[in-house]
């Protein structure tokens, strides 16, 4: 449509998208075997496990996963002041639900044996307790995430180009972008929203230098460019995990109890060794080489339950430091800035909390997390028609990437200074007693502008193509050649999933950085008539040098006891710092040949 002689247009659609999945869970049948079976991987040179014995496979359950995304979206585009001004506006409206059933199979005729396969039947309605979600689970109802509630997100985009002369033009451009998350959830069992972009473009272009026939000898864009994401999944070791520290929320088992009166006098039942018992804070693990030597023989220390070198230290009953040995020695492995851990293992504990001896970080639950990042730089494409028969293109990217913030934890409900994590996140032990809202700190700060991803800061690549100006046989023929260079790229992310930066951590050893690399790449074309038909023809050749391998070789510094060669911090007394080399090594795809023939009907 026109408005005031100026061209305008509006588009308006819908897009529907739709995943269905379903995955079949089985196991052996026999006369004697009513359920599934457990297994366990067997070493790589036993073949037994793969003898025929008349086994039987029967189902057990069907999960049906399903997906689907909405989208309505109006796009407007309208050029104005004789062509001169084009501007572009659109919004999209998402809508998006996810939703996960079990279908469980049982006997028709139970009196069959469970190797009669066919005997075994999908029931016709889904397994109502696996479809409502316990607490701290995914929250479902009835097979649908997100509480069954459908999520929305809204996207707008805004565009404008400003034609200054016929040869040169300024633009801006403006979008947002939804991926939507179908089911990960933060500690304390709560959706994520989606995960978001923004991104924001402004750039020049120009047409410079056209011959008689309207064809630029010289022309290109130059643009500068940010997305900023919001809301990426990361997740953490040591993150607390609200669904699962509450035991009485998670597996029943029965919370700490401290049995005993006075200071002096107590014991503990069912206790938290392995799990941090945060609904009800009661005990604390603490290693017993942090209480000062002095106190060793307080009835403090001696009447505490001790087991493996540790404490048992019950909360409650703490008095002040001026005159409670042990929350003295609290105070001092929480203020352990060389070790982490202090507060922290999984290699205590016996009877109901045995089940997670010797794993050291499950204490923690581990979490995932949402962070915020950024990708900007500068990118340019240079067209270059020197001639009619030869042509250039060169493109430059510069790029830099990095973490901007967010890693926002879940509130651990009662919590208390001398949790773990609070070291982790590195926060004073003064600042964890004024605030103990684990929601409430951003502690990116160490990591902030460290990358997430291992892309060239810098890349280059030149195209040329020539074509055969001659007549006879090799009339029509065209020549091609071109390098690409990237510049020198990380190895591994120096961020863990503790959200540290390693290089800033002493006896981590970094593989080498890869240094600049170039491609070398070559074609050979052919447009003509051939049997009165237009054809083209192209051989394209990657990698013409056939570089297969990057070697890079650096070194790590480790600071070892020379009578043990184990690592320790800087600071203990006898260390001796060592180097030791490391050497990384990348390999790329060999000389590759394309042979690509079209025609015209």
């Amino acid at each position: 449509f026109s408005v005031f002689g100026n061209k305008q247009g509006l588009l308006l659609g819908r897009t529907d998208q739709s995943i269905f999945q379903v995955t079949r869970n089985t196991t052996q049948a026999s006369s004697n075997l009513t359920g599934g079976t457990t297994s366990s991987y067997a070493a790589f040179n036993d073949l037994s496990h793969i003898a025929y014995a008349g086994e039987v496979i029967r189902p057990v359950n069907d999960g049906l996963f399903q997906e689907w995304s909405t989208g309505h979206y109006a796009v407007y585009q309208g050029s104005w002041w004789k062509n001169r001004i084009t501007t572009l506006a659109g919004f999209r409206n998402d809508r998006y639900m996810v939703r996960d059933l079990q279908y469980d199979f049982a006997k028709a005729n139970t009196a069959l044996p469970d190797s009669d396969v066919a005997n075994w039947v999908r029931s016709a309605t889904f397994n109502l307790a696996a479809a409502n979600a316990a607490p701290g689970a995914v929250p479902k109802v009835n097979g649908y995430r997100h509480g069954g509630n459908v999520q929305h997100e809204d996207g707008p985009t805004f565009g404008l180009s400003f034609k200054i002369s016929d040869a040169l033009s300024v633009y801006g451009a403006a979008a947002t972008g939804v991926f939507p998350n179908t089911g990960q959830r933060d500690g304390n069992g709560n959706p994520f929203n989606a995960e978001r972009s923004e991104s924001r473009e402004v750039g020049l272009k120009f047409d410079l230098f056209k011959n008689a026939s309207g064809r630029a000898r010289i022309s290109g864009t130059v643009s500068a460019f940010k997305v900023d994401r919001e809301n990426a999944i990361y997740n953490l070791f040591w993150a607390p995990q609200g669904r699962s520290n509450d035991r009485q929320r998670s597996r029943g088992f029965p919370t700490a109890r401290v049995s005993g009166t006075g200071p002096n006098a107590y014991s503990v039942s069912n206790s938290g060794f392995q799990d941090f018992e945060t609904s009800l804070p009661i005990t604390y693990l603490v290693p017993i080489g942090y209480v000062a030597a002095a106190d060793l023989a307080s009835p403090r220390v001696s009447g505490a339950p001790q087991q493996g070198g540790f404490l048992l230290v019950d909360y409650a009953s703490l008095g002040t430091a001026a005159a409670d040995p042990l929350r003295r020695a609290l105070d001092a492995a929480a203020n352990d800035t060389t070790n982490l851990t202090a507060l922290q293992t999984g290699a205590v504990g016996t009877g109901a909390t045995g089940l997670y001896a010797n794993n050291g970080y499950f204490a923690n639950r581990n979490s995932d997390t949402a962070y915020n990042d950024q990708s900007k730089g500068v990118e340019a494409q240079l067209y270059l028609n020197l001639t009619d028969n030869t042509s250039t293109v060169i493109t430059f990217t510069h790029l830099v990437q990095g973490v901007t913030g967010g890693f926002k934890i879940g509130d651990q409900v009662k919590s208390t200074e001398y949790d773990s994590w609070w070291n982790y996140m590195g926060i004073p032990l003064a600042t964890r007693a004024a605030n103990l809202n684990e929601a409430s700190y951003d502690f990116s700060g160490q990591i902030k502008g460290a990358r997430t991803s291992d892309n060239p800061r810098n890349s280059i690549s030149v195209w040329n193509n020539h074509k055969l100006n001659a007549g006879g046989w090799l009339r029509g023929f065209e020549l091609g050649a071109g390098v690409n260079w990237i510049s020198q790229r990380q190895s591994e992310v120096t961020i863990n999933n503790g959200a540290r930066d390693l290089k800033l951590s002493e006896n981590v050893r970094f593989k080498p950085a890869f240094p600049s690399h170039t491609t070398v790449n070559a074609a050979l074309g052919w447009r003509g008539t051939l049997a009165n038909r237009k054809w083209n023809v192209r051989l394209n050749i990657n990698n013409l040098l056939n570089d297969q391998k990057d070697a890079a070789f650096g070194a790590s510094t480790l600071n070892i006891d020379p009578a043990t060669g184990a690592t320790v911090a800087s600071t203990t007394a006898g260390a001796q710092r060592i180097t030791v080399p490391e050497r990384v090594v990348r390999y790329f795809d060999p000389i590759s040949f394309r042979f690509t023939a079209g025609t015209s009907f």
